[in-house]
């Protein structure tokens, strides 16, 4: 059995035990509550807007039941901004998981862990066709414990996928390339496997469209450089794979550019207002430094965080020396040359749009570091090869005698970059790194009593749905809650018998007005009216405010 597979597997196998160590110890939060509610086969429709319900009844939009992809797409297009893809496949990866006596938050992650898991592989490929079978290893090692890549794998969301697509693409984009310039042949199943596979990438995620437009001026920037060596025909192959795509996402593009003028994409919207015009470059840098390293540094005491944050400086700066160092050496050897040329290339095209969309369009996409899924890949495949061991890549043949020293400091390198990777890796699997806007167990917590109550969530949009189920299925079964999902926050207008002393409101997310000091119930049929002032201090997660208020029953109304 060859030495590097054996190597590959045990890479695979740990990155199998991160991705799903604790895979459910972090509640569902917003985001995966949507990802819960249509995938589960339900849609917003659902939900028992403007009546009170049991908790025990909110529980069923959490069960699995059959739906077809076609009904799935649908909720998809008219309730969320999202492509269908991932939904519909999760959907029945969760029917066959059903089976199994396993929370709703494991059965979720599942198939994203699974995917983030096929990533080692995929990437261990690329750096192989690009480089060596060593600067393979070398950048499967690095997705296997980089805490970004476990921090995708365990959220119940659709980057794993993408990022997944990504990679196999850009084997693909390599290998035509090296057909194309350094051999002028030209291998269709590779193309159109290209092609497929950019196509069916904006059916996952829409940014996915960032990193297909990269990998086609890439491969149009890099023809035009060695046209001279090309045959004509090469440009009505090139124009083939370009128009499949195209022909491929065509179904989709309607509802691509509707979900881009939707309201609930205006939470992107860049903020120019003095130095906040700059803050993008500074969450872009951050999110570089997270793909490799992370240590607590959000919600900590202020000394944990000092100090959690220079280690992870001096550990970044010091292995950006190194992959640097390492890529100039790439760059000298005939034999990685043009390797590295492609992927700068394509990162170069990467790096421009993702500043066009941020500068030009106004959509701030570094406010969520998830986004970068699309750049991780190329991220780690440079600093795989930037740390491989020089020996295999032919180096020997035009470097000086003292190459052998210098190669054996590359190769000390990866282990502890491998360290480094895995303690921040169980940093982010412990729930110490990469937190949420808001913490969904804090708010159920603070919602737990012996006595019983109404939990009211105000909405205007259906985002403010989705945030109070997020509460609603990280509540214990035994809680004694009715819950009422309504538009107005003033007057509630519920059944006698659904009273209860405590109730809890909780603000929509785009209401930026204070929350009344009191309320008032109207129970239905007497028409009793019962006054109900703010007890205790209010709080607030992420833009919702919430606070509790206790009744005191009033006399009929006339």
């Amino acid at each position: 059995m060859p030495q590097n597979f054996v190597w590959l597997v045990l890479i695979v196998l740990l990155g199998a035990i991160l991705r799903f160590w604790n895979l459910d110890l972090k509640p569902l939060w917003l985001d995966e509550t949507i990802t819960a509610l249509f995938s589960l086969g339900h849609t917003y429709s659902e939900v028992p807007l403007g009546q009170v319900q049991p908790l025990a009844d909110l529980f069923r939009l959490f069960q699995w039941q059959p739906a077809s992809c076609i009904a799935i797409s649908a909720a998809i297009r008219a309730q969320s901004t999202h492509p269908p893809l991932f939904f519909c496949w999760l959907h029945q990866w969760l029917g066959w998981v059903d089976r199994f006596d396993m929370s709703l938050a494991w059965k979720l992650r599942s198939l994203p862990a699974f995917l983030g898991i096929l990533a080692i592989p995929a990437v261990y490929r690329l750096n192989r066709v690009a480089f060596s079978p060593s600067a393979g290893l070398a950048a499967a090692t690095l997705m296997a414990v980089s805490p970004f890549a476990v921090y995708l794998s365990q959220e119940a969301r659709h980057y794993t996928l993408p990022m997944l697509l990504i990679i196999l693409s850009l084997v693909g984009l390599v290998l035509m390339l090296q057909d194309l310039c350094e051999r002028q042949a030209i291998n269709l199943g590779v193309w159109m496997g290209w092609s497929l596979l950019n196509g069916l990438g904006l059916y996952t995620h829409y940014f996915f469209a960032l990193a297909a437009t990269a990998q086609v001026l890439t491969l149009l920037s890099l023809s035009w450089m060695y046209r001279a060596r090309l045959p004509r025909r090469v440009w009505g192959v090139i124009g083939l794979a370009i128009a499949t795509i195209l022909l491929i996402d065509a179904p989709l593009l309607p509802q691509f550019f509707e979900h881009l003028q939707r309201p609930a994409t205006d939470w992107l919207n860049l903020t120019t207002a003095g130095l906040n015009r700059w803050t993008p470059l500074l969450r872009f840098t951050a999110s570089l430094v997270i793909m490799t390293v992370i240590f607590p540094v959000e919600q900590q005491p202020l000394g944990i965080t000092i100090v959690s944050g220079l280690a992870i400086l001096s550990l970044t700066a010091g292995l950006g020396w190194r992959v640097f160092r390492g890529l100039q050496r790439l760059w000298r050897s005939a034999a990685t040359h043009f390797s590295l040329l492609l992927l700068a290339h394509l990162l170069g095209w990467l790096l421009l749009e993702y500043f066009i969309v941020v500068y030009g369009l106004g959509k701030d996409l570094t406010l969520a570091f998830r986004y970068n899924f699309m750049l991780y890949p190329l991220v780690c495949a440079l600093i795989g090869a930037g740390l491989t061991a020089p020996s295999d890549l032919e180096w020997k043949r035009s470097q000086p005698a003292n190459f052998q020293a210098r190669a054996q400091g590359i190769r000390r390198d990866l282990p502890l970059v491998t360290l480094v990777g895995l303690l921040s890796s169980a940093c982010v699997v412990s729930g110490l790194a990469f937190l949420k806007p808001f913490q969904p167990q804090q708010i159920v917590q603070r919602l737990q009593t012996s006595t019983p109550i109404l939990v009211t969530q105000t909405y205007e949009n259906w985002q403010s749905v989705a945030f109070g189920l997020s509460i609603a299925v990280n509540s214990p079964a035994t809680q004694q809650s009715t819950w009422l999902f309504q538009s107005s926050p003033i007057m509630i207008d519920i059944e006698e018998q659904a009273q209860a002393p405590l109730i809890w409101l909780f603000s929509d997310l785009t209401d930026q007005k204070p929350l009344p000091s009191a309320l008032k119930i109207s129970s239905s049929p007497t028409k009793l009216t019962t006054n109900c002032p703010a007890v205790g201090e209010q709080h607030q997660a992420m833009n919702v405010r919430y606070q509790s208020y206790r009744c005191i029953p009033q006399k009929p109304t006339r």
